[in-house]
């Protein structure tokens, strides 16, 4: 069965944050195959590093705000440092309404920057998002 019918299986059973993990599944899916055909190349500039393979849980304060880190050479993560500099990268803004707990994406991979869309569940199976 061909890869892209059984995504669309998989998506007709599920439900709420299984979808949105799916949907980032197929997107890398697209992604990967329009860079294949085309016979594009990425740079180590335009691909971010992974900081860590688990996202960052961060209590965040209203009206505060944070800049998340989108290249992985940040020091400070998941928060931006300025190690961007030079790439084809910028910090992603984020500013909470209210007082909670959110989890900033630490691979780097997910598709709905800045917070994680369980994207790092498939680094290591041949599914890293290229950028």
């Amino acid at each position: 069965m061909n890869s892209i019918y059984m995504v669309i299986r998989m998506y007709e059973m599920s439900k709420g944050f299984e979808r949105l993990f799916i949907m980032s599944a197929v997107r890398r899916l697209y992604f990967n195959q329009f860079i294949h055909h085309w016979g594009c190349q990425m740079t180590e500039h335009e691909t971010a590093k992974i900081a860590r393979s688990t996202p960052y849980a961060v209590l965040v304060e209203p009206g505060k705000p944070y800049l998340w880190c989108a290249c992985g050479r940040s020091q400070s993560q998941p928060f931006c440092d300025g190690s961007h500099k030079g790439s084809g990268f910028t910090p992603v803004k984020f500013t909470a309404d209210k007082e909670e707990w959110v989890w900033f994406c630490g691979c780097k991979q997910t598709g709905h920057p800045p917070r994680c869309d369980g994207s790092h569940k498939l680094i290591g199976q041949g599914q890293e998002k290229d950028r």
